[in-house]
């Protein structure tokens, strides 16, 4: 359905847009800053009835506290939780923080364990175009193997046109390195956009 047969279409299928997970905000600072990534313990969980039934859990780190809410949830993402907080875990949490009826507050973020100390993404994460039954992790690793073998040779002189190489501008773009502008990137006028959008009009007139 995403018209995505052979290594090069993988390639050549660039993200919508990205989301930084290369650092950890602090709780006090994440409210109306966008998404943002967080780490936290877990405090206390319970299923609620009011207005419906949800999960919700209390997390906090060393700056103040937020809830966790999901509408839609599994015994065992109970039981997770429950785990996290009798064991005294951490949670790594990605999501947008807002005011809701029971404080500060994130809906369906998306969660993981972690250890203390564990690493950080050094890159952007790209979120692709993708269609149903096709997820953005199963996106990322066959596009990050197609970019391992796929030849993107050069059509034009990367000093002639004042732009960074085809095959660099491409892999620039599936994997942003931390300190990139997001505004740039969101408004495809970063140096590596531009140098695909110029190899696809002359690709057009050719």
């Amino acid at each position: 359905k995403l018209g995505l047969h052979r290594n090069i279409d993988l390639a050549l299928h660039l993200p919508l847009r990205y989301e930084d997970e290369t650092a950890v905000w602090p709780i006090a600072d994440a409210l109306d800053a966008g998404a943002v990534q967080l780490e936290a313990r877990v405090v206390d969980v319970s299923v609620q009835y009011r207005p419906r039934r949800q999960l919700v859990a209390r997390l906090a780190d060393a700056t103040g506290e937020l809830s966790i809410r999901f509408l839609n949830f599994y015994g065992s993402q109970l039981k997770q939780l429950q785990t996290a907080r009798d064991e005294g875990r951490t949670l790594r949490l990605f999501g947008e923080v807002r005011r809701g009826y029971l404080g500060n507050e994130m809906v369906h973020p998306r969660y993981r364990m972690v250890a203390p100390g564990d690493s950080l993404p050094s890159a952007l994460t790209p979120v692709y175009p993708t269609t149903a039954g096709v997820s953005q992790t199963n996106l990322r690793r066959l596009i990050s193997a197609a970019l391992t073998v796929v030849d993107l040779s050069d059509t034009l002189d990367p000093e002639e046109v004042g732009l960074p190489a085809l095959a660099q501008a491409v892999s620039a773009l599936h994997g942003p390195r931390s300190g990139v502008s997001m505004s740039a990137l969101q408004a495809e006028n970063q140096a590596a956009w531009r140098r695909v959008k110029l190899d696809e009009l002359v690709a057009q007139q050719l």
